[in-house]
């Protein structure tokens, strides 16, 4: 993830899926959270975290079972 003159620190992704190959389960879960509330927020609608929490917990419990059936 070193390319020269882009700040890694500063640069996000909304690929779930790509964020999973590269940094993992939890860098994807955390992208699923971020992108529900930013969507969310922008419509006006105001959530409460633990329940975005808690759908990103069933969405990347998904994405680990099917990427462990892919590897097979």
């Amino acid at each position: 993830m070193g390319i020269q003159g882009v700040n890694a620190n500063q640069t996000t992704s909304n690929n779930t899926m790509e964020v999973f190959r590269c940094l993992g389960i939890e860098a994807a879960r955390t992208t699923i959270i971020n992108e529900i509330v930013y969507t969310m927020a922008s419509h006006g609608i105001g959530l409460d975290v633990r329940h975005v929490m808690l759908l990103a917990d069933l969405m990347t419990y998904k994405i680990k079972l099917d990427s462990n059936i892919e590897k097979d």
